[in-house]
């Protein structure tokens, strides 16, 4: 793997455009690349992945295998405090599985929370980036609640976590 920084038509266009190169990776590029790259990688059948500042869905079928689902839910939501252009931040899950998956999601995370936090792993849960970071998210979290969301772990402050910025890992479900 080699890692270029540049502007897209510096950097951008010669590596999407060059034989060699199989798959290329773009990190919050301007608005007119994106379209360039993506022209650029279909004209060549190439493999792009644009990381735009997005939040992904996690979409769960009625056939998966709930623990490797749950596992997978976890890390995708929580990576690096969910600060992570494509964490999983929406689940929409089959009815069907839902009740079995929430229920299954929430334990997992307060094991790992629990976990983590009684052997001193704050890396696994980490602080957010700022105070202006958590102070979002605590507003997000207030936006929800007045729509009507349950909160079914986590959502607000570790008590013993007086420095950082940290908050706990926190699942609503929407009725």
């Amino acid at each position: 793997m080699n890692v270029v920084t540049g502007y897209g038509d510096e950097a951008g266009e010669p590596l999407v455009s060059h034989r060699q190169t199989q798959r290329d990776r773009f990190h919050r590029q301007c608005r007119h690349w994106k379209s360039a790259f993506a022209r650029l990688a279909a004209e060549r059948v190439k493999k792009v992945n644009l990381e735009l500042g997005g939040n992904d869905p996690f979409i769960i079928c009625d056939d998966v295998d709930i623990e490797v689902a749950v596992r997978g839910a976890v890390w995708a939501a929580f990576l690096n405090m969910g600060q992570v252009c494509t964490s999983g931040e929406r689940f929409y899950v089959f009815d069907s599985v839902a009740d079995e998956f929430i229920e299954r999601f929430v334990d997992f995370l307060r094991f790992v929370g629990d976990w983590a936090i009684r052997w001193g792993l704050t890396s696994i849960f980490g602080p957010m980036i700022s105070a202006a970071q958590r102070e979002r998210v605590e507003r997000k979290l207030d936006q929800v609640r007045e729509l009507g969301a349950t909160v079914l772990c986590g959502g607000k402050r570790p008590p013993d976590l007086h420095r950082g910025y940290y908050f706990e890992p926190t699942v609503c479900h929407e009725c």
